[in-house]
């Protein structure tokens, strides 16, 4: 029987996730449903880490918050204004 150690589990995980070659050992959706469930609850999920990782992967997107919407960068708000008043995209 193999005993349930909460801190061996986490330590195993962590090196795994950590290795060079973990992508070749899970799925595009293993991935996924890591990333969305991994967090504890909504307080988690920021605009400062929706900033971090939409950077970290190149996504081209602007987070807006909701409650303090003045916390674009100049360089948000005008490609903001730019999609608003052009959008249709650009051949």
């Amino acid at each position: 029987m193999i005993e349930h150690n909460p801190h061996l589990l986490h330590n195993t995980w962590m090196e795994f996730f950590r290795r060079d070659d973990f992508h070749d050992h899970v799925t595009t959706y293993d991935c996924v449903e890591v990333f969305r469930g991994i967090l504890v609850g909504s307080s988690d999920i920021t605009k400062e880490l929706l900033d971090g990782v939409i950077s970290d992967y190149s996504a081209g997107l602007i987070v807006i918050d909701p409650e303090n919407p003045s916390s674009l960068t100049s360089e948000e708000r005008a490609a903001l204004v730019d999609v608003l008043l052009n959008p249709n995209p650009h051949p």
